[in-house]
């Protein structure tokens, strides 16, 4: 579906932050965003979290994991104090809120619609939707 995106749409993914609990995730997320890392590592990052259950008991298991993968540490290490971080979670926090999620994946389209496979009416239909509000919003 992203492939087949309009030049005139921009994708972009942000972490969804429901409660304290959410804070790491977005975090790490952000951290490979700025390591530049997000194609390669995300997917492996979301299975020890979810299939292997890896405890990230602080930041420096995240950090150790980040090496463990092939991270400079020292560069690991500055993305997770970084301002930019803190400021990418702080927005992603009041966006949760701003769009009403309730669950993931929520779209939103041009600040304006937001879409989850609830209100698309299941998940085959949701891209149908975006779809139609990508081009309306494109015009």
């Amino acid at each position: 579906w992203l492939k087949k995106l309009p030049e005139s749409a921009t994708f972009i993914r942000q972490p969804a932050v429901f409660s304290d609990r959410w804070v790491n995730g977005a975090i790490y997320y952000y951290v490979l965003e700025q390591l530049d890392e997000v194609d390669r590592l995300h997917g492996a990052l979301f299975d020890a979290i979810h299939l292997y259950k890896t405890p990230f008991i602080d930041n420096e298991d995240f950090i150790n994991w980040l090496v463990n993968n092939g991270v400079d540490q020292a560069k690991a290490s500055n993305a997770l104090k970084s301002f930019s971080v803190r400021i990418k979670v702080n927005k992603s926090k009041l966006n949760t809120v701003k769009y009403k999620t309730s669950g993931v994946p929520t779209f939103v389209v041009n600040g304006k619609y937001w879409v989850d496979t609830k209100h698309a009416g299941g998940e085959k239909r949701l891209f149908k939707v975006l779809d139609y509000l990508i081009q309306k919003e494109s015009q």
